[in-house]
């Protein structure tokens, strides 16, 4: 994954998760060791609006940009190293905190095939629209112990 999708992609998970209430403490501190030194070092606002609004895709775009706008972030070696601290801490969660977390997808528009598979926490959707395939498979939803074939 280049930097910029890998730090916007931390970004995004992390203020999901610690929004959702149920993040663990080293997520917390992963996400909040990346955040401080792009908002200390490199000035970067947006973040504070996607605390607000984690799944919002406005957001999300604003911190991209803002990420895009100051090339420095994506070869500075503190950030890359923060960012895959709080992907590792992310794959560390408990099953439960992930499933709590679920899948967002507001708006899906699919003019091809688009499939998702090995989903916890259910999906969740308001606008979707598919000129083509949309197959989402094996999900497990919050609380259950088995899966969708």
């Amino acid at each position: 994954m280049d930097p910029l999708s890998a730090i916007t992609a931390a970004l995004v998970a992390g203020s999901s998760a610690v929004a959702s209430g149920v993040a663990t403490e080293a997520v917390k501190d992963t996400y909040k060791g990346l955040k401080t030194v792009l908002v200390d070092t490199y000035k970067l606002a947006s973040t504070q609006l996607l605390e607000k609004k984690p799944t919002s895709p406005a957001a999300q775009e604003a911190v991209k940009e803002e990420i895009q706008d100051t090339p420095a972030i994506l070869d500075d070696q503190a950030v890359l190293k923060k960012t895959k601290a709080l992907q590792d801490a992310m794959r560390q969660e408990l099953p439960d905190h992930l499933t709590a977390w679920g899948t967002d997808i507001k708006e899906l528009e699919a003019g091809g095939n688009i499939i998702a598979e090995c989903i916890q926490g259910g999906v969740r959707g308001k606008k979707w629209k598919a000129k083509g395939d949309v197959r989402i498979s094996r999900v497990t939803a919050r609380g259950s112990s088995s899966r969708n074939p």
